[in-house]
């Protein structure tokens, strides 16, 4: 199942098993946490799957999340000033930027060069046995090693750090539980 990973998308996913909007204070943290005048931080951190810099799209993580970056300004390219077309399928990126009234803006890129696995921090919005849905992305936390505020719960932050199987899925191999 791929999750699209765009500002409808996301206001939906963070709205599920909340009764107000208030109540979504972080959807996917950035490493210091909380909110900037800007609005909440958020980070989606994978392996680029695909990339369309003339549609403004990336697709991370085995295509499971799809990333707008119409107002990504700031690329930087194994630690220098960059451009989109640099962007190489199978590179670790790391896409950060704002959530406020509704709407993911991300405004940075970073690419790391090529690597295996991610990471995704959010919200969990929902909970269906050993899996977690964070960012309207399945998450198996089957075999994870979770540590933290336990027990998971709807509306707890959590950092996962997922790789994707065979079939397309998202396996955590490691949650914090905020």
């Amino acid at each position: 199942m791929r999750n699209l990973f765009n500002a409808k998308n996301v206001l939906t996913a963070l709205v599920v098993g909340f009764t107000a909007l208030s109540t979504i204070q972080s959807n996917i943290m950035a490493s210091h946490g909380g909110s900037s005048s800007k609005g909440t931080e958020v980070k989606v951190k994978g392996i680029v799957s695909s990339i369309d810099c003339d549609l403004e799209v990336v697709r991370v993580l085995d295509d499971s999340v799809e990333v707008d970056l119409t107002n990504v300004k700031y690329y930087k390219i194994l630690g220098k000033p960059g451009n989109c077309s640099q962007v190489q399928v199978g590179d670790q990126i790391e896409v950060k930027g704002y959530y406020n009234n509704g709407v993911a803006t991300f405004v940075s890129l970073e690419d790391k060069g090529p690597s295996s696995s991610g990471e995704i921090k959010g919200i969990i919005t929902a909970i269906a046995g050993n899996i977690i849905t964070v960012l309207g992305s399945d998450i198996d936390t089957t075999g994870a090693l979770v540590k933290g505020k336990l027990p998971m719960t709807v509306g707890k932050q959590v950092e996962a750090k997922v790789m994707v199987d065979s079939s397309g899925n998202l396996i955590a191999t490691q949650v914090e539980v905020k």
